[in-house]
Protein backbone atom coordinates (compact mmCIF):
# COMPACT_ATOMS: atom_id res chain seq x y z
CA UNK A 1 0.00 0.00 0.00
CA UNK A 2 2.45 2.57 1.04
CA UNK A 3 5.03 0.82 -1.63
CA UNK A 4 6.47 4.51 -3.23
CA UNK A 5 7.87 5.36 -0.20
CA UNK A 6 10.35 3.15 0.06
CA UNK A 7 14.13 4.09 -1.09
CA UNK A 8 13.41 1.82 -4.44
CA UNK A 9 10.53 4.50 -5.62
CA UNK A 10 12.56 6.59 -8.14
CA UNK A 11 13.83 3.76 -9.65
CA UNK A 12 10.65 2.04 -9.91
CA UNK A 13 9.12 5.42 -11.26
CA UNK A 14 11.92 5.56 -13.80
CA UNK A 15 11.02 2.06 -15.05
CA UNK A 16 7.60 2.90 -15.38
CA UNK A 17 7.87 6.02 -17.29
CA UNK A 18 10.04 4.28 -20.00
CA UNK A 19 7.86 1.95 -20.26
CA UNK A 20 5.00 4.42 -20.84
CA UNK A 21 7.06 6.23 -23.16
CA UNK A 22 8.01 2.95 -25.10
CA UNK A 23 4.16 2.32 -25.54
CA UNK A 24 2.59 5.42 -26.29
CA UNK A 25 6.10 7.22 -28.05
CA UNK A 26 7.07 10.66 -27.90
CA UNK A 27 8.67 12.98 -30.01
CA UNK A 28 11.62 14.67 -28.36
CA UNK A 29 14.51 12.56 -27.32
CA UNK A 30 17.41 13.25 -25.08
CA UNK A 31 19.64 14.04 -27.60
CA UNK A 32 16.37 15.98 -29.61
CA UNK A 33 17.43 19.85 -30.44
CA UNK A 34 14.42 20.83 -29.28
CA UNK A 35 11.08 19.87 -27.62
CA UNK A 36 7.44 20.15 -28.38
CA UNK A 37 5.60 22.63 -25.93
CA UNK A 38 1.81 23.40 -25.47
CA UNK A 39 0.34 26.03 -23.35
CA UNK A 40 -3.12 26.64 -22.62
CA UNK A 41 -5.33 30.38 -22.87
CA UNK A 42 -8.23 29.47 -20.87
CA UNK A 43 -11.55 30.56 -19.90
CA UNK A 44 -12.19 28.63 -16.33
CA UNK A 45 -16.06 27.69 -15.89
CA UNK A 46 -17.99 27.31 -12.66
CA UNK A 47 -19.78 29.64 -10.55
CA UNK A 48 -20.06 29.19 -6.82
CA UNK A 49 -23.58 30.35 -6.20
CA UNK A 50 -24.69 27.38 -8.20
CA UNK A 51 -21.42 24.63 -8.04
CA UNK A 52 -19.90 23.22 -4.81
CA UNK A 53 -15.88 23.69 -5.03
CA UNK A 54 -15.61 19.83 -6.00
CA UNK A 55 -17.70 20.52 -8.82
CA UNK A 56 -15.84 23.81 -10.28
CA UNK A 57 -12.84 21.91 -9.82
CA UNK A 58 -13.98 18.40 -11.39
CA UNK A 59 -15.55 20.68 -14.38
CA UNK A 60 -11.95 22.07 -14.86
CA UNK A 61 -10.70 19.26 -14.24
CA UNK A 62 -12.46 17.55 -17.20
CA UNK A 63 -11.79 20.39 -19.65
CA UNK A 64 -7.91 20.14 -18.92
CA UNK A 65 -7.81 16.43 -19.85
CA UNK A 66 -9.59 16.92 -23.46
CA UNK A 67 -6.63 19.42 -23.74
CA UNK A 68 -3.69 16.57 -22.25
CA UNK A 69 -5.15 14.27 -24.98
CA UNK A 70 -5.19 16.85 -28.13
CA UNK A 71 -1.83 17.72 -27.22
CA UNK A 72 -0.66 14.14 -27.13
CA UNK A 73 -2.16 13.64 -30.39
CA UNK A 74 -0.16 16.43 -31.70
CA UNK A 75 2.92 14.35 -29.74
CA UNK A 76 3.64 17.04 -27.17
CA UNK A 77 6.14 16.86 -24.82
CA UNK A 78 5.08 18.99 -21.90
CA UNK A 79 1.73 21.00 -21.35
CA UNK A 80 1.03 24.09 -19.14
CA UNK A 81 -2.31 25.53 -17.58
CA UNK A 82 -2.80 28.67 -16.29
CA UNK A 83 -2.56 30.07 -12.88
CA UNK A 84 -6.53 29.68 -10.51
CA UNK A 85 -7.67 27.55 -14.05
CA UNK A 86 -9.41 24.95 -11.56
CA UNK A 87 -10.36 26.70 -9.51
CA UNK A 88 -11.49 29.97 -11.22
CA UNK A 89 -10.09 33.77 -10.29
CA UNK A 90 -12.92 34.13 -8.05
CA UNK A 91 -11.94 33.23 -4.87
CA UNK A 92 -13.55 34.76 -1.61
CA UNK A 93 -11.06 36.64 1.02
CA UNK A 94 -12.63 34.71 3.94
CA UNK A 95 -10.33 32.06 4.88
CA UNK A 96 -13.47 29.62 6.13
CA UNK A 97 -14.95 30.53 2.75
CA UNK A 98 -11.61 29.70 0.84
CA UNK A 99 -10.96 26.05 2.77
CA UNK A 100 -13.29 23.90 0.79
CA UNK A 101 -11.43 25.10 -2.54
CA UNK A 102 -8.23 23.85 -1.39
CA UNK A 103 -6.20 20.29 -1.90
CA UNK A 104 -3.79 18.55 -0.45
CA UNK A 105 -0.59 18.54 -2.17
CA UNK A 106 1.99 15.10 -1.44
CA UNK A 107 5.28 16.08 -1.01
CA UNK A 108 7.10 15.04 -4.41
CA UNK A 109 9.42 13.44 -2.55
CA UNK A 110 6.87 10.75 -1.82
CA UNK A 111 7.11 9.76 -5.41
CA UNK A 112 3.11 9.81 -5.21
CA UNK A 113 1.28 8.33 -8.11
CA UNK A 114 -2.51 9.06 -7.13
CA UNK A 115 -3.89 7.23 -10.68
CA UNK A 116 -1.79 4.04 -9.97
CA UNK A 117 -2.38 4.34 -5.84
CA UNK A 118 -6.05 5.62 -5.34
CA UNK A 119 -5.56 6.13 -1.41
CA UNK A 120 -8.79 6.66 0.66
CA UNK A 121 -7.37 10.42 0.94
CA UNK A 122 -6.46 11.16 -2.54
CA UNK A 123 -8.28 13.96 -3.93
CA UNK A 124 -10.10 13.08 -6.80
CA UNK A 125 -8.79 16.40 -8.59
CA UNK A 126 -5.53 14.47 -8.45
CA UNK A 127 -6.67 11.42 -9.20
CA UNK A 128 -8.32 12.58 -12.78
CA UNK A 129 -5.10 14.65 -13.66
CA UNK A 130 -2.55 11.96 -12.71
CA UNK A 131 -4.84 9.54 -14.68
CA UNK A 132 -4.98 12.07 -18.48
CA UNK A 133 -0.92 12.81 -17.99
CA UNK A 134 -0.33 8.81 -17.66
CA UNK A 135 -2.42 8.11 -20.50
CA UNK A 136 -1.16 10.79 -22.72
CA UNK A 137 2.33 10.17 -21.85
CA UNK A 138 2.80 14.07 -21.02
CA UNK A 139 4.42 15.78 -18.88
CA UNK A 140 1.40 18.09 -16.80
CA UNK A 141 2.10 21.73 -15.33
CA UNK A 142 -1.05 22.86 -13.15
CA UNK A 143 -2.07 25.69 -10.81
CA UNK A 144 -4.23 24.37 -7.69
CA UNK A 145 -5.30 26.27 -4.64
CA UNK A 146 -3.45 23.96 -1.57
CA UNK A 147 -4.36 23.10 2.10
CA UNK A 148 -0.85 22.07 4.25
CA UNK A 149 -2.11 21.11 7.35
CA UNK A 150 0.81 22.42 10.48
CA UNK A 151 1.17 22.83 13.85
CA UNK A 152 3.53 25.25 16.01
CA UNK A 153 3.99 28.86 16.48
CA UNK A 154 4.11 29.97 12.87
CA UNK A 155 0.91 27.87 11.78
CA UNK A 156 -2.42 30.19 11.21
CA UNK A 157 -5.02 29.80 14.12
CA UNK A 158 -6.83 27.41 11.84
CA UNK A 159 -4.53 24.89 11.29
CA UNK A 160 -3.09 24.85 8.15
CA UNK A 161 -1.15 27.39 5.13
CA UNK A 162 -3.55 28.23 2.33
CA UNK A 163 -0.88 28.60 -0.67
CA UNK A 164 -0.93 29.34 -4.45
CA UNK A 165 0.29 25.81 -5.83
CA UNK A 166 1.84 24.78 -9.14
CA UNK A 167 2.69 20.78 -9.60
CA UNK A 168 3.96 18.34 -11.90
CA UNK A 169 3.43 15.27 -13.53
CA UNK A 170 5.39 13.19 -15.28
CA UNK A 171 4.43 11.15 -17.85
CA UNK A 172 3.80 8.31 -15.54
CA UNK A 173 1.13 10.55 -13.56
CA UNK A 174 3.63 11.00 -10.81
CA UNK A 175 3.45 14.04 -9.23
CA UNK A 176 7.35 15.30 -9.22
CA UNK A 177 7.29 19.04 -8.66
CA UNK A 178 5.73 21.69 -6.33
CA UNK A 179 5.74 25.31 -6.17
CA UNK A 180 4.44 27.69 -3.86
CA UNK A 181 4.09 31.63 -5.24
CA UNK A 182 5.79 33.71 -3.23
CA UNK A 183 4.67 37.05 -4.50
CA UNK A 184 0.99 37.37 -4.55
CA UNK A 185 -1.25 39.90 -6.31
CA UNK A 186 -2.82 40.99 -3.26
CA UNK A 187 -4.99 37.38 -2.58
CA UNK A 188 -5.80 38.02 0.92
CA UNK A 189 -6.08 34.66 2.95
CA UNK A 190 -3.14 33.46 1.32
CA UNK A 191 -0.14 32.37 2.92
CA UNK A 192 3.89 32.48 1.06
CA UNK A 193 6.35 30.41 2.29
CA UNK A 194 9.23 32.37 4.83
CA UNK A 195 11.53 31.97 1.19
CA UNK A 196 11.56 31.33 -1.88
CA UNK A 197 10.79 28.11 -2.74
CA UNK A 198 13.61 27.43 -5.90
CA UNK A 199 11.28 24.20 -7.61
CA UNK A 200 12.83 22.21 -10.63
CA UNK A 201 12.29 19.09 -12.30
CA UNK A 202 14.15 16.77 -14.49
CA UNK A 203 12.33 15.48 -17.80
CA UNK A 204 13.36 13.14 -20.03
CA UNK A 205 14.11 15.10 -23.18
CA UNK A 206 16.79 16.65 -21.67
CA UNK A 207 15.68 19.91 -20.16
CA UNK A 208 15.71 20.86 -16.26
CA UNK A 209 12.67 23.68 -15.93
CA UNK A 210 11.99 25.91 -13.10
CA UNK A 211 8.38 26.51 -11.58
CA UNK A 212 6.88 30.13 -11.18
CA UNK A 213 3.52 31.63 -10.93
CA UNK A 214 2.46 35.21 -12.59
CA UNK A 215 2.81 38.08 -10.32
CA UNK A 216 6.53 36.15 -9.42
CA UNK A 217 8.31 37.30 -12.73
CA UNK A 218 8.31 41.08 -11.79
CA UNK A 219 10.40 40.18 -8.81
CA UNK A 220 14.19 38.64 -7.81
CA UNK A 221 13.08 35.64 -6.32
CA UNK A 222 12.42 33.03 -7.28
CA UNK A 223 12.80 33.51 -11.46
CA UNK A 224 16.09 35.59 -11.07
CA UNK A 225 17.51 33.05 -8.81
CA UNK A 226 16.80 29.80 -10.57
CA UNK A 227 18.10 31.32 -13.85
CA UNK A 228 21.32 33.02 -12.06
CA UNK A 229 21.71 30.69 -9.29
CA UNK A 230 20.80 27.67 -10.67
CA UNK A 231 21.32 28.45 -13.93
CA UNK A 232 17.97 26.99 -15.37
CA UNK A 233 17.06 27.73 -18.74
CA UNK A 234 13.21 26.61 -19.02
CA UNK A 235 10.45 27.98 -16.94
CA UNK A 236 6.73 26.93 -16.80
CA UNK A 237 4.91 29.51 -15.86
CA UNK A 238 1.25 29.50 -14.74
CA UNK A 239 -0.22 32.97 -14.86
CA UNK A 240 -3.75 35.17 -14.25
CA UNK A 241 -2.21 38.26 -15.02
CA UNK A 242 -4.11 41.75 -14.73
CA UNK A 243 -2.54 43.92 -18.01
CA UNK A 244 -1.50 47.23 -17.36
CA UNK A 245 -0.98 50.01 -20.15
CA UNK A 246 1.53 51.32 -21.03
CA UNK A 247 4.52 48.95 -19.99
CA UNK A 248 3.42 45.95 -18.13
CA UNK A 249 0.38 44.31 -20.44
CA UNK A 250 1.08 39.99 -20.03
CA UNK A 251 2.96 39.31 -23.63
CA UNK A 252 4.77 42.48 -23.31
CA UNK A 253 6.12 41.31 -19.88
CA UNK A 254 6.34 37.79 -20.71
CA UNK A 255 8.58 38.54 -24.33
CA UNK A 256 10.68 41.18 -23.06
CA UNK A 257 11.87 39.13 -19.87
CA UNK A 258 12.11 36.05 -21.47
CA UNK A 259 14.23 37.84 -23.86
CA UNK A 260 16.41 40.01 -21.86
CA UNK A 261 17.73 36.29 -19.29
CA UNK A 262 17.53 34.35 -22.43
CA UNK A 263 15.06 31.99 -21.36
CA UNK A 264 12.38 29.65 -23.01
CA UNK A 265 9.38 30.68 -21.42
CA UNK A 266 5.66 28.70 -21.28
CA UNK A 267 3.81 31.06 -20.06
CA UNK A 268 0.10 29.78 -19.82
CA UNK A 269 -3.05 32.76 -19.03
CA UNK A 270 -6.11 32.38 -17.24
CA UNK A 271 -8.43 34.22 -20.04
CA UNK A 272 -11.01 36.91 -19.05
CA UNK A 273 -10.35 40.07 -20.82
CA UNK A 274 -13.20 41.98 -19.06
CA UNK A 275 -11.23 41.46 -15.90
CA UNK A 276 -8.04 42.25 -17.01
CA UNK A 277 -6.93 38.67 -17.24
CA UNK A 278 -5.43 36.94 -20.40
CA UNK A 279 -2.35 36.43 -22.35
CA UNK A 280 -0.44 33.29 -23.27
CA UNK A 281 3.36 32.40 -25.13
CA UNK A 282 5.96 30.31 -25.58
CA UNK A 283 9.10 32.49 -26.02
CA UNK A 284 12.90 31.46 -26.66
CA UNK A 285 14.51 33.82 -24.70
CA UNK A 286 16.33 35.96 -27.93
CA UNK A 287 14.47 35.00 -30.63
CA UNK A 288 11.43 35.98 -28.66
CA UNK A 289 8.17 34.68 -29.12
CA UNK A 290 6.99 31.10 -31.00
CA UNK A 291 3.21 31.20 -30.32
CA UNK A 292 1.41 33.96 -28.54
CA UNK A 293 -2.17 35.37 -28.39
CA UNK A 294 -3.87 38.08 -26.40
CA UNK A 295 -7.41 37.80 -26.90
CA UNK A 296 -9.76 40.67 -27.07
CA UNK A 297 -12.87 38.28 -26.18
CA UNK A 298 -13.63 35.77 -24.36
CA UNK A 299 -11.20 32.32 -25.11
CA UNK A 300 -9.81 29.23 -24.60
CA UNK A 301 -7.23 27.66 -26.72
CA UNK A 302 -4.00 25.68 -26.46
CA UNK A 303 -0.85 27.25 -28.51
CA UNK A 304 1.81 24.86 -29.44
CA UNK A 305 5.35 24.71 -31.00
CA UNK A 306 8.73 23.09 -30.75
CA UNK A 307 11.06 24.83 -28.81
CA UNK A 308 15.15 25.13 -29.19
CA UNK A 309 16.78 23.70 -26.42
CA UNK A 310 19.19 26.00 -24.58
CA UNK A 311 21.72 23.57 -24.11
CA UNK A 312 22.21 22.53 -27.70
CA UNK A 313 21.19 26.07 -28.97
CA UNK A 314 23.85 25.92 -31.73
CA UNK A 315 22.42 23.23 -33.36
CA UNK A 316 18.89 24.58 -33.62
CA UNK A 317 17.69 26.20 -37.09
CA UNK A 318 15.36 29.17 -36.98
CA UNK A 319 11.94 28.52 -35.70
CA UNK A 320 9.63 30.90 -36.78
CA UNK A 321 6.67 32.73 -34.99
CA UNK A 322 3.08 32.78 -34.87
CA UNK A 323 0.93 35.26 -33.63
CA UNK A 324 -2.85 33.43 -32.80
CA UNK A 325 -4.73 36.67 -32.75
CA UNK A 326 -3.01 39.95 -34.62
CA UNK A 327 -6.25 42.57 -34.46
CA UNK A 328 -5.93 45.81 -33.26
CA UNK A 329 -8.16 46.90 -30.18
CA UNK A 330 -11.37 48.43 -30.87
CA UNK A 331 -14.30 50.37 -28.98
CA UNK A 332 -15.93 46.40 -29.60
CA UNK A 333 -13.49 45.00 -27.60
CA UNK A 334 -14.49 43.06 -24.10
CA UNK A 335 -10.72 43.73 -23.06
CA UNK A 336 -10.23 46.16 -20.27
CA UNK A 337 -6.99 47.02 -18.85
CA UNK A 338 -4.95 48.95 -15.68
CA UNK A 339 -3.47 52.29 -15.89
CA UNK A 340 -0.16 53.09 -14.85
CA UNK A 341 0.06 56.14 -12.31
CA UNK A 342 1.95 58.41 -14.34
CA UNK A 343 1.93 61.32 -12.60
CA UNK A 344 5.32 61.27 -10.61
CA UNK A 345 6.97 60.68 -14.41
CA UNK A 346 8.86 64.07 -15.99
CA UNK A 347 7.24 63.82 -19.49
CA UNK A 348 7.29 65.99 -23.18
CA UNK A 349 5.37 66.23 -25.71
CA UNK A 350 6.74 65.12 -29.30
CA UNK A 351 6.51 68.19 -31.42
CA UNK A 352 8.86 67.45 -34.27
CA UNK A 353 9.26 65.08 -37.03
CA UNK A 354 13.17 65.03 -36.19
CA UNK A 355 13.68 65.05 -32.62
CA UNK A 356 17.10 64.96 -30.93
CA UNK A 357 16.76 65.94 -26.92
CA UNK A 358 17.24 64.33 -23.45
CA UNK A 359 15.27 64.29 -20.74
CA UNK A 360 16.06 63.71 -17.08
CA UNK A 361 14.20 62.67 -13.76
CA UNK A 362 15.46 61.87 -10.20
CA UNK A 363 19.36 61.95 -11.81
CA UNK A 364 18.14 59.27 -14.97
CA UNK A 365 18.49 61.25 -18.09
CA UNK A 366 17.35 59.44 -21.33
CA UNK A 367 18.48 60.57 -24.66
CA UNK A 368 16.00 60.63 -27.31
CA UNK A 369 16.52 60.36 -31.25
CA UNK A 370 12.95 60.24 -33.12
CA UNK A 371 12.46 60.65 -36.70
CA UNK A 372 9.22 60.80 -38.30
CA UNK A 373 7.78 60.54 -41.54
CA UNK A 374 5.64 63.78 -41.04
CA UNK A 375 5.61 67.07 -38.97
CA UNK A 376 4.06 66.08 -35.72
CA UNK A 377 0.31 67.50 -35.59
CA UNK A 378 -2.34 66.21 -33.27
CA UNK A 379 -5.38 67.34 -34.77
CA UNK A 380 -6.82 64.32 -35.83
CA UNK A 381 -3.74 61.92 -34.31
CA UNK A 382 -2.55 60.39 -31.23
CA UNK A 383 0.39 61.96 -29.67
CA UNK A 384 3.77 61.09 -28.79
CA UNK A 385 5.12 61.64 -25.23
CA UNK A 386 8.43 61.19 -24.03
CA UNK A 387 8.79 59.99 -20.82
CA UNK A 388 11.24 59.39 -17.96
CA UNK A 389 10.86 57.68 -14.47
CA UNK A 390 13.42 56.67 -11.68
CA UNK A 391 11.43 56.07 -8.55
CA UNK A 392 9.39 53.15 -6.64
CA UNK A 393 5.44 52.65 -7.94
CA UNK A 394 2.76 50.98 -6.30
CA UNK A 395 0.86 47.68 -7.15
CA UNK A 396 -2.77 46.46 -5.70
CA UNK A 397 -2.29 45.12 -2.73
CA UNK A 398 0.48 47.36 -0.63
CA UNK A 399 3.93 45.96 -2.78
CA UNK A 400 6.19 48.41 -4.92
CA UNK A 401 8.73 47.91 -6.94
CA UNK A 402 11.78 50.26 -7.95
CA UNK A 403 11.55 51.45 -11.68
CA UNK A 404 14.04 53.32 -14.05
CA UNK A 405 12.15 53.77 -17.07
CA UNK A 406 13.26 55.39 -20.52
CA UNK A 407 9.98 55.49 -23.34
CA UNK A 408 8.39 56.77 -25.95
CA UNK A 409 4.54 56.19 -25.27
CA UNK A 410 1.40 57.49 -27.12
CA UNK A 411 -1.68 58.65 -26.12
CA UNK A 412 -4.54 59.39 -27.25
CA UNK A 413 -4.61 63.11 -27.03
CA UNK A 414 -2.12 66.08 -25.39
CA UNK A 415 -3.02 65.77 -22.03
CA UNK A 416 -1.26 63.32 -19.52
CA UNK A 417 -4.34 61.80 -18.39
CA UNK A 418 -5.17 60.50 -21.97
CA UNK A 419 -1.52 58.28 -21.12
CA UNK A 420 -2.26 54.91 -19.69
CA UNK A 421 -5.62 54.16 -21.68
CA UNK A 422 -6.31 52.41 -25.20
CA UNK A 423 -5.44 54.82 -27.70
CA UNK A 424 -8.58 56.30 -29.09
CA UNK A 425 -8.45 53.19 -32.37
CA UNK A 426 -10.54 56.49 -34.30
CA UNK A 427 -6.81 58.34 -33.96
CA UNK A 428 -4.23 57.95 -36.86
CA UNK A 429 -0.90 57.10 -35.15
CA UNK A 430 2.71 58.55 -36.03
CA UNK A 431 4.71 56.37 -38.21
CA UNK A 432 8.36 56.27 -37.17
CA UNK A 433 11.34 56.47 -39.53
CA UNK A 434 13.65 55.69 -36.30
CA UNK A 435 13.66 55.66 -32.53
CA UNK A 436 17.21 55.57 -30.50
CA UNK A 437 17.20 55.46 -26.63
CA UNK A 438 19.81 55.75 -24.47
CA UNK A 439 20.66 55.76 -20.89
CA UNK A 440 22.51 55.02 -17.85
CA UNK A 441 20.89 52.58 -15.64
CA UNK A 442 21.47 51.13 -12.59
CA UNK A 443 23.68 47.97 -12.39
CA UNK A 444 23.17 47.00 -9.02
CA UNK A 445 20.70 44.17 -8.72
CA UNK A 446 18.69 45.03 -11.30
CA UNK A 447 17.46 43.88 -14.94
CA UNK A 448 16.75 46.07 -18.01
CA UNK A 449 14.02 45.09 -20.34
CA UNK A 450 13.26 46.04 -23.59
CA UNK A 451 9.74 47.19 -23.54
CA UNK A 452 7.58 47.17 -26.32
CA UNK A 453 3.84 47.45 -27.42
CA UNK A 454 1.67 47.65 -30.35
CA UNK A 455 -1.90 48.46 -31.19
CA UNK A 456 -2.94 45.01 -30.99
CA UNK A 457 -1.42 44.59 -27.04
CA UNK A 458 1.44 42.41 -28.75
CA UNK A 459 5.00 43.54 -28.19
CA UNK A 460 6.94 44.33 -31.91
CA UNK A 461 8.78 41.45 -33.20
CA UNK A 462 12.26 41.04 -31.90
CA UNK A 463 13.59 41.66 -35.71
CA UNK A 464 12.50 45.79 -35.43
CA UNK A 465 15.09 46.69 -32.80
CA UNK A 466 18.08 46.14 -31.13
CA UNK A 467 19.32 46.39 -27.36
CA UNK A 468 22.37 46.33 -26.27
CA UNK A 469 24.17 47.14 -22.73
CA UNK A 470 27.86 47.83 -21.44
CA UNK A 471 28.92 48.48 -18.16
CA UNK A 472 30.25 51.57 -17.72
CA UNK A 473 31.59 51.69 -13.90
CA UNK A 474 30.60 48.94 -11.10
CA UNK A 475 27.22 50.77 -10.47
CA UNK A 476 25.88 51.75 -14.09
CA UNK A 477 25.10 50.04 -17.33
CA UNK A 478 24.65 52.02 -20.39
CA UNK A 479 21.66 50.39 -22.37
CA UNK A 480 20.62 51.35 -26.29
CA UNK A 481 17.59 50.21 -27.80
CA UNK A 482 16.88 51.11 -31.13
CA UNK A 483 14.77 50.44 -34.17
CA UNK A 484 15.98 48.48 -37.27
CA UNK A 485 12.54 48.77 -39.57
CA UNK A 486 9.54 51.40 -39.84
CA UNK A 487 7.65 51.14 -37.27
CA UNK A 488 3.57 51.76 -37.37
CA UNK A 489 0.60 50.97 -34.88
CA UNK A 490 3.16 51.57 -32.13
CA UNK A 491 1.74 52.49 -28.10
CA UNK A 492 5.16 51.90 -25.88
CA UNK A 493 8.81 51.93 -27.08
CA UNK A 494 11.11 51.96 -24.65
CA UNK A 495 13.93 50.27 -21.65
CA UNK A 496 12.45 49.30 -18.28
CA UNK A 497 14.88 48.71 -15.75
CA UNK A 498 13.39 46.72 -12.51
CA UNK A 499 15.64 48.25 -9.57
CA UNK A 500 15.09 45.36 -7.12
CA UNK A 501 16.94 47.03 -3.58
CA UNK A 502 13.88 49.75 -3.55
CA UNK A 503 11.22 46.76 -3.74
CA UNK A 504 8.41 47.16 -0.71
CA UNK A 505 9.67 50.73 -0.12
CA UNK A 506 7.39 53.53 -0.61
CA UNK A 507 6.02 54.79 -3.69
CA UNK A 508 7.20 58.19 -5.73
CA UNK A 509 5.08 60.81 -5.19
CA UNK A 510 4.88 63.78 -8.17
CA UNK A 511 7.70 66.28 -7.53
CA UNK A 512 6.29 69.71 -6.80
CA UNK A 513 7.69 71.36 -10.21
CA UNK A 514 5.95 68.48 -12.24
Amino acid sequence: MYFYRYKMAPYIIFIITFLVTMCCGHTSKHESTDYVAAVVEYNAIGNRTIHSPKQILAMNAHNYVNYIQQAADSQVDIIVFPECGLSTIYLPENRSEIRPLLTRIPDPEEFKNPCLHLEEDTPEILQILSCAARNASIYVVVNLPELSPCSGTDCPPDGAFFYNTNIVFDRSGTIIARYRKFNLFGEPGFDITPTAELSTFDTDFNVRFGLSTCFDIYFHDPIMQLVKEKGITDIAFPVAWFSEIPFITAIQVQEGWARTLDINLLAAGYDDPANRNGGSGIYAGRKGKLTAIMPLTKTSRMLISRVPKKNIASQVSHHASTVESEQPVTSTSERLFFSDYLAPYTTQLLQDAATNTTICDRGLCCKFEVRTENVITYTNSASIRLVVFNGIRPFFGGRTGGIQVCSIITCSNSSLSSCGQPVDPTKQLTKFDLISIKGNFNQTNSIHVPNTLKNTILPLDVESYTVSSRNLTNLLTHVHLRTIKTIRNLWTFGIYSREYDLDDLPFTLPSTSS
